[in-house]
């Protein structure tokens, strides 16, 4: 399993999530699929499962319901191969609590092809219609059960 992390600063002037981050990673060579994704999130969610987080408050412990999810076998997946080079793409955490798929902009690609032009493409990725986004990066706002807003 691997771990990617996006943070935002707490003084974000502005949204700062909104613009691509092309990272490099080395991994060992093999398949690798969406599991889930979380906020906050102790574990791994389960194949459509919420987490739960405790969150102390004036008035005690509170459970509180945080973006998250856990995705079945037909998550997307991308390959990785030895001596290649795999763009997987920008996985984006959407308003409607799903990660959705998005190519990254060749601009932004050009970048990472001149770090690797010595090594040979690896396979596209395998992302199915639904995962793929459909709407254009906009600020936008995610409300977890208890009609909070993130």
């Amino acid at each position: 399993m691997v771990r990617f992390e996006r943070r935002q600063g707490f003084f974000a002037f502005g949204n700062d999530t909104l613009g691509f981050q092309v990272r490099a990673y080395q991994l060992k060579p093999g398949t690798y699929r969406l599991v889930a994704h979380g906020m906050n999130c102790p574990k791994v969610p389960q194949e459509d499962e919420r987490c739960l987080v405790d969150e102390s408050g004036l008035l005690g412990t509170v459970e509180r319901s945080r973006p998250s999810r856990g995705y079945p076998e037909s998550a997307p997946t991308f390959e990785v191969q030895a001596g290649a080079v795999t763009y997987a793409g920008d996985f984006i955490l959407t308003a409607r609590n799903q990660i959705e798929w998005l190519e990254i902009p060749a601009e932004e690609l050009s970048r990472a092809h001149r770090r690797f032009a010595s090594m040979a493409p690896g396979p596209e990725p395998a992302i199915p219609e639904n995962y793929r986004l459909k709407f254009g990066l906009t600020a936008r706002t995610y409300e977890d059960d208890a009609g909070r807003r993130y």
